[in-house]
């Protein structure tokens, strides 16, 4: 049991597994991709509004593929009567990965899921609320790419996720009477228009793109130097230098080099323990929640790039589950459920500071200790250099004050 003057758990280091790529000539493609469901104000119609990618493309023999790790993200999907689905990756073994579709709203409530086998064309669909089981057959199979180390597939494969809202898919590329460049997507060979709400993935005019990201420079191969901790059997990428909040990591993401990978990690604890978990990234704050609910948070982590500084903030919430149990043993919500909740909190506090700083085991431990009262490792009078940061306790906030140990 987990109770509040117990010692802390000694993780098992656990390896990641080996992901080779395929042996596939596969060719990055000079090719934007373009999803819709954004607005830049409350004026838009997020069904007209788009984000622009570049560097997500491949092609095999003029076959379009996709980057799904980093597209993923990207395909969640709002309807008017507020039914959602949320897609997410997870990657299974060194054989297989999965895409998740979350559905929530008035009318659904379930989870579906594609599981893929490497370098096979066949793959299964699979329900939560069901038994049923689906099979389907890719044009082309899924392959890990020699350029860069994530998983490609031909996104037509997700059409059975998307069978409550709209999706279609179209390419577009220059032909005899029509340009790209005259439809103002000048210096491409392609564009690869992704559509969730209008079912037509007609080629928009370039105004209508909102946001747009160059995601060309990402590489798992360069994310697999970086020092790692697995939960879970997740990977949780983290940095090799402490990150301050003024800086950024990696492009198009706010926290380390790497973030998906929270996500992805709050999926499988949901999975693993039957309940549901929530992990908010905001950008400037990361939360972590037992009950799906942000607002109802345990742990958060801000980041305040004015003072280049983070705050750590613990709350135990009703349920008495925060780094500690802290009904403790004579209590009748001492049981199991609760110790399993103060482990997850554990785990996520572990996997938040992977991505802020290149020696989290030992801020960890820091905070950890300071949290059991098993020592003073974190003073509330001045900042104590803890490997790359130094910390404090903040009294007035009752916040861990985080920063880096060099000036």
């Amino acid at each position: 049991m987990l109770y509040p003057a117990a010692a802390k758990p000694t993780p098992t280091p656990e390896p990641a597994p080996e992901i080779l790529p395929s042996n596939v000539d596969s060719k990055p493609a000079n090719y934007l991709l373009l999803t819709n469901g954004y607005i830049k104000s409350v004026f838009d119609d997020e069904k007209q509004g788009y984000s622009s990618f570049k560097g997500l493309v491949e092609t095999i023999d003029g076959h379009v593929m996709v980057n799904i790790n980093l597209l993923a993200e990207h395909l969640y999907t709002l309807k008017d009567n507020l039914d959602n689905v949320r897609i997410l990756y997870h990657n299974i073994d060194s054989n297989s990965f999965s895409i998740v579709a979350k559905y929530g709203g008035k009318f659904l409530n379930y989870t579906s899921t594609l599981i893929f086998e490497r370098n096979k064309k066949e793959y299964k669909q699979i329900f939560s609320n069901s038994d049923e089981i689906k099979y389907y057959t890719a044009d082309i199979a899924p392959y890990v790419s020699k350029n860069n180390g994530f998983d490609y597939i031909d996104p037509k494969v997700l059409k059975p996720l998307f069978k409550h809202f709209n999706f279609e898919i179209n390419y577009y590329t220059n032909d005899g009477t029509k340009t790209l460049e005259s439809e103002g997507y000048k210096g491409y060979s392609g564009v690869v228009v992704i559509d969730k709400y209008n079912g037509k993935a007609s080629l928009p005019k370039s105004k209508q793109i909102y946001y747009s990201y160059d995601l060309s420079g990402m590489s798992k191969f360069k994310l697999d130097k970086l020092p790692y901790t697995m939960i879970y059997g997740v990977r949780i990428y983290g940095t090799d230098k402490f990150i301050k909040p003024s800086k950024k990591g990696g492009d198009g993401y706010d926290w380390g080099y790497y973030d998906l990978d929270l996500q992805e990690l709050a999926y499988v604890a949901d999975s693993n323990f039957g309940a549901t978990i929530g992990v908010d990234n905001k950008g400037y704050s990361l939360t972590y929640d037992h009950m799906g609910n942000s607002d109802l948070w345990t742990l958060r982590l801000t980041a305040n790039s004015n003072t280049d500084e983070y705050r750590l903030k613990i709350h135990s919430g009703y349920l008495g589950a925060g780094l500690s149990n802290d009904f403790g043993q004579s209590h009748l919500m001492s049981y199991d459920g609760t110790d399993r909740l103060v482990r997850n909190v554990r785990y996520f506090l572990k996997a938040f500071l992977y991505k802020i700083s290149s020696t989290p085991e030992l801020l960890y431990d820091a905070i950890l200790d300071s949290w059991l009262a098993d020592s003073d490792r974190v003073s509330d009078k001045k900042f104590i250099v803890v490997g790359d940061a130094k910390i404090k306790f903040d009294n007035n906030t009752y916040e861990y004050v985080i920063k880096s140990a060099k000036k």
